[in-house]
């Protein structure tokens, strides 16, 4: 099924969840049946599953299309955009302290940059562990979407 733009059902389905959640809990409190607490469980496992739901995203290099696939429990979309939403590439540099050795490592986040974001918002596309990895990465998305590197 294809819907776009349809995050307000994952919103309203977990709305709904979870209400029944606390109705349930109420219950459970209230009476302390095991049925109430069972319903409770059950019913708090699918609220968890409904807002962690699986999202993907790739670039289609043919249609020149960003494409998102959403999954939740059993509905799933597609939603398809236009490159012309995004205003080019960036490489980021990223650092992390690590605990175990005391150093930071860096790595080189190649990003998908929005029209109308600020320079540093938008889709991560990869990341890489050296700079010039990240760089003939981006030659090749450049050329093959003709999106720019921005500085």
């Amino acid at each position: 099924m294809e819907l776009q733009s349809n995050r307000i059902i994952t919103y309203i389905l977990g709305g709904f969840v979870l209400i029944w959640l606390f109705v349930s809990l109420s219950f459970a409190l209230d009476t302390g049946s095991i049925f109430a607490w069972a319903a409770t469980a059950v019913l708090c496992l699918l609220a968890v599953i409904t807002f962690s739901f699986k999202k993907s995203h790739y670039i289609d290099l043919e249609s020149k299309q960003y494409i998102s696939k959403n999954q939740i429990l059993w509905h799933s979309w597609t939603e398809k955009k236009s490159l012309t939403i995004f205003k080019g590439f960036k490489i980021i540099p990223y650092s992390r302290h690590s605990k175990e050795n005391s150093r930071s490592e860096t790595s080189y986040q190649v990003v998908l940059v929005f029209k109308y974001a600020k320079s540093h918002e938008g889709i991560m596309v990869r990341a890489f562990h050296s700079r010039g990895e990240a760089k003939n990465y981006l030659n090749v998305l450049e050329h093959r979407t003709g999106l720019p590197l921005l500085a």
